[in-house]
């Protein structure tokens, strides 16, 4: 199956349409609505209008809401969800009881994170329209992502008893069962949503993780690779994709699918900082910066482009610039722990280790047994000439990790320092035989995004 460039009766925004997309796939194309079979009633009084009053008069209307809602749906299917939810407010206050414009800012608020406002334009739509599939599916989705399972397959099961052939509501259920640690029910679910919509690109998706989740890495792979087959020459399928290859940690063989889609123009925040993610988990520091330097002029409002330039900028030893991006996801995510952690260390590094002592004590307040940190406060110490203090934290590594070699090592200097040559000679030695297996004492970097 080659997948079409236009939008059809699997639109997510179609209120009679069979399809509702989870939030991976709703950067498809959503707007060439050329198969849409029945028109959204507000286009209507607006092509009368058209029809008798002039089409310079009729253009010049700004209070269109079939136009704000078409250029809004433009806006999602290329990544500008500021501009988007400006045009969709338009559209809602010249038609403010329209199902499918409801829905649509319900899509836009969930591509933004803000799973609990997408949660109540979903409800409003229904409430106006109970049968639209589409809110219906997507409101399954958010209340999944916001753990609320029991409700997510509620709605869920009413979806398919309006279609009992809608593939997303299929795969829903099964993302619930798979929530639920339910294999053998995500497997069937999944398989339904199979067989609503052969060569369904998320549903080969889902079968896949699947795969990956029981070990079968082969089969999984294939699964995957079936999506890039049919969506060969179209960007936002290459980029689901590569999205599911780099949530399996498969980066390597992501990043094709990805690059091949920067290439035919799907060039967004979301693909730019995904590639950019895909580049820094092979160290390929020199094309991983500029993406992400690009997606955050892009979407300066996200904060895990920031996080990951950031990582970018520790490992290519630009430690300052790293703090300063660290310091901009902690604007907008206070309680984000590996930025924190990862900020206190490059301001340490960066040579303010009195302000790296903050961000060290958040971190430990909430991990009390994190050893980069309690080793970093211990060297913070030592600048001090608090040695004994020092001394304590050292030994906590050590509780921790006995083989910590930095920690044996700062331990004979501290221990020198308080004038205990056997302690000292002791911990040297001991430092002596890790030293071959001794590269860093950091692990390695965290790129998980939380």
């Amino acid at each position: 199956m080659r997948l079409s460039r236009t939008v059809s009766r699997n639109d997510p925004l179609n209120e009679k349409g069979r399809e509702a997309t989870p939030a991976l796939f709703l950067s498809w194309r959503l707007v060439e609505r050329r198969e849409i079979q029945t028109l959204p009633f507000p286009f209507i009084p607006s092509a009368l209008f058209l029809l008798f009053a002039g089409p310079n008069l009729a253009f010049q209307e700004q209070g269109d809401p079939a136009r704000h809602y078409e250029q809004a749906s433009e806006l999602l299917a290329r990544g500008e969800l500021s501009r988007a939810e400006a045009e969709v407010r338009k559209a809602l206050a010249a038609a403010p009881r329209w199902p499918a414009a409801l829905n649509l800012w319900g899509i836009i608020f969930r591509r933004q994170g803000r799973v609990q406002e997408a949660v109540q334009s979903f409800e409003q739509a229904l409430v106006l329209n109970p049968d639209h599939v589409a809110a219906g599916s997507n409101l399954g989705y958010a209340l999944l992502s916001l753990g609320k399972h029991r409700q997510a397959l509620t709605r869920f099961d009413r979806v398919l008893e309006l279609a009992p052939n809608h593939s997303a509501a299929w795969a829903g259920r099964a993302r619930v069962f798979l929530a639920r640690d339910d294999a053998q029910g995500a497997l069937s679910a999944a398989l339904k949503a199979e067989k609503s919509a052969p060569g369904d690109p998320e549903t080969l998706l889902l079968l896949s993780e699947l795969h990956f989740r029981n070990g079968q890495t082969e089969q999984g792979l294939k699964r995957a690779r079936q999506v890039a087959e049919v969506s060969h020459d179209n960007g936002p399928g290459l980029r689901l994709v590569g999205l599911f290859l780099l949530q399996q940690g498969q980066s390597e063989a992501a990043l094709p699918h990805l690059e091949r889609a920067l290439e035919l123009g799907t060039r967004d925040g979301q693909l730019l900082q995904s590639l950019g993610y895909g580049y820094l988990t092979s160290s390929r520091l020199a094309k991983a910066v500029p993406l992400l330097e690009e997606a955050i002029r892009t979407h300066p409002e996200h904060a895990d482009p920031y996080y990951l330039l950031g990582i970018g900028y520790e490992m290519q030893g630009r430690h300052r610039e790293a703090a300063r991006q660290l310091e901009n996801v902690l604007e907008r995510k206070p309680d984000h722990l590996e930025a924190t952690h990862r900020y206190g260390i490059n301001l340490y590094k960066s040579g303010s280790p009195e302000k790296a002592w903050e961000p060290f004590g958040r971190v430990l307040q909430e991990d009390p047994e994190r050893i980069e940190a309690l080793y970093y406060r211990s060297q913070i110490l030592w600048l001090r000439n608090d040695f004994r203090e020092a001394v304590r934290l050292l030994k906590r590594v050590l509780s921790l990790d006995p083989k910590h070699a930095a920690a044996h090592f700062k331990l004979a200097q501290v221990y020198t320092r308080l004038d205990e040559p056997e302690a000292a000679t002791r911990h040297r030695e001991k430092y002596e035989s890790l030293r071959a297996q001794y590269s860093t004492h950091l692990k390695s970097v965290v790129f998980r995004i939380p």
